[in-house]
């Protein structure tokens, strides 16, 4: 994989190590910054997350179709949470709550780390939403 190349949609922008992490940029110590737009149906929830001690908006792709939409690097994490929290409280609150939604997201970057790590992308807008 390397800047330029498309995956999914795609455009590879930028490929590194994941910042703040020790060893070499390799399949298990990678992020790959995406540009272009992804509307997806899934899982969405909004919570205070005790691992990383804040509020945090997450959306997990379940389905295998909507699934493909996303860029992989062989792995099966298709989920991922909102770079844009605000935004995202906005759109999914008020409140903490899970439902399913149809969004649009940018801004993808996929995380593979040699610890706990998440995919990141920014919320576009929702399209659709039930609690």
């Amino acid at each position: 994989v390397k800047k330029g190349d498309k995956i999914a949609g795609l455009t590879v922008t930028e490929i590194g190590q994941i910042p703040g992490t020790d060893g070499p940029l390799s399949q298990k110590n990678v992020r790959v910054k995406f540009s272009g737009d992804i509307q997806l149906k899934g899982e969405y929830s909004y919570e205070f997350s005790d691992l990383a001690g804040r509020d945090q908006a997450c959306f997990d792709v379940t389905d295998l179709t909507e699934q493909a939409k996303l860029p992989s690097l062989g792995g099966n994490n298709y989920s991922f949470c909102f770079n844009n929290i605000d935004q995202a409280k906005t759109a999914f609150g008020p409140g903490y709550g899970s439902g399913k939604a149809e969004i649009t997201i940018r801004s993808f970057e996929l995380q593979h780390g040699p610890a706990e790590v998440s995919n990141m992308a920014e919320l576009v807008k929702v399209i659709s939403k039930n609690k």
